[in-house]
């Protein structure tokens, strides 16, 4: 049995399944904004037997809706992934110290989040 050693197509598997998307689905995805992979690629590059090239990474990126970067990061984690954060599982992890002193760093486009986090942590004392 292969390991699968490539970060990015785990990813890719993970991010797929995540939305719904079988192979054939996201070959087709990519296919109509004009990547030329198909089903079976999409399994090659999802169990690590074909790399994905940069040009490729951009395309998928798109197709997943999410930044490149998530891409290529090891961690499978829904705090990180902006079609499925939730505000517990955001607090969660802001609690936890996971994204130091800047928890909008990972999602520039949620500062809302920041300072949500922020009442519901340290929420105002009531006038006595």
């Amino acid at each position: 049995m292969k390991m699968n050693n490539s970060l990015v197509g785990k990813r890719i598997g993970q991010l797929r399944k995540r939305r719904g998307l079988s192979q054939e689905d996201l070959a087709a995805k990519l296919q109509l904004r004009g990547l030329d992979l198909t089903q079976k690629a999409i399994s090659r590059i999802e169990t690590g037997s074909r790399l994905v090239t940069d040009y490729e990474l951009k395309y998928l990126a798109e197709v997943l809706n999410i930044p490149v970067r998530l891409l290529l990061e090891e961690e499978d984690s829904e705090t990180t992934d902006p079609e499925t954060v939730t505000a517990e599982n955001f607090i969660s992890a802001f609690q936890a110290g996971r994204f130091g002193e800047s928890p909008t760093a990972h999602h520039p486009d949620k500062i809302i989040i920041d300072v949500t986090i922020r009442c519901l942590s340290d929420p105002p004392e009531k006038d006595k």
